[in-house]
């Protein structure tokens, strides 16, 4: 016997209280994958298909996933924290300077990975991540002019 949601051509299935349309196949996994999870069941499958991904068990389970998280936070704090002591070092990122480029910042900061293709990555993210949060801005001298950072 097969499921009767494999055997039609589309159908709406409902995530967090949105209905969508959805092919066959993904409903009938997701219906499925639904059903396993209400039942408290994570090895078995539908009688039609092959088993399923156990679904994701959540965080509560892993308690030093939460430890990694905030450890992770930290670090993320501390390269933050680096990089705006370190432009406030240099006199060119002060509010009114001319701005550094992102590798220039990366070596005063020690932060150079020396790889390949993907070297200015960490710099990057830090520096935009600070300029989300108001306390680094953008400097475009010219149009043609490479970015700089400076302080706000």
């Amino acid at each position: 016997m097969g499921c009767p949601l494999r055997s039609k051509g589309a159908h709406t299935a409902s995530v967090s209280g949105r209905e969508w349309l959805a092919p066959a196949a993904s409903a009938h996994r997701f219906e499925t994958s639904r059903r396993r999870t209400e039942a408290g069941r994570a090895s078995t499958a539908c009688s039609c298909g092959p088993p399923l991904r156990t679904p994701r068990v959540p965080s509560a389970h892993y308690p030093r996933k939460r430890q990694f998280l905030m450890t992770g936070k930290a670090l993320i704090e501390d390269l933050k924290h680096h990089v705006l002591e370190t432009m406030r070092a240099e006199a060119n990122c002060a509010p009114l300077g001319r701005g550094l480029r992102n590798f220039e910042i990366e070596e005063l900061c020690g932060l150079g990975l020396h790889l390949d293709h993907h070297d200015h990555y960490v710099t990057y993210s830090i520096l935009h991540v600070l300029i989300r949060e108001g306390t680094v801005q953008v400097v475009r001298l010219r149009d043609k002019d490479p970015t700089r950072y400076r302080l706000r």
